[in-house]
């Protein structure tokens, strides 16, 4: 594999085994199973886990509604 950049970029290659299950993603989360990605949005809806924009004047932006 050949790379060429200009001078002073910088680069990252991430790599590795492929994971054994199925990923979900949605909005702004990455999980394994739905649970996981319910877990996600409570802790979001919550302020837990996640942290906040400094200096961000608006409203914390809410997940759209989960369709199952």
């Amino acid at each position: 594999m050949h790379f060429e950049i200009q001078k002073g970029s910088r680069i990252l290659i991430v790599g590795g085994e492929p994971f054994k299950e199925d990923i979900l993603i949605w909005w702004n989360f990455v999980a394994r199973t739905e649970e996981e990605m319910m877990e996600g949005v409570k802790q979001w809806e919550n302020h837990a886990a996640f942290g906040e924009v400094k200096g961000y004047l608006g409203d914390r932006l809410t997940p759209p509604e989960v369709q199952h």
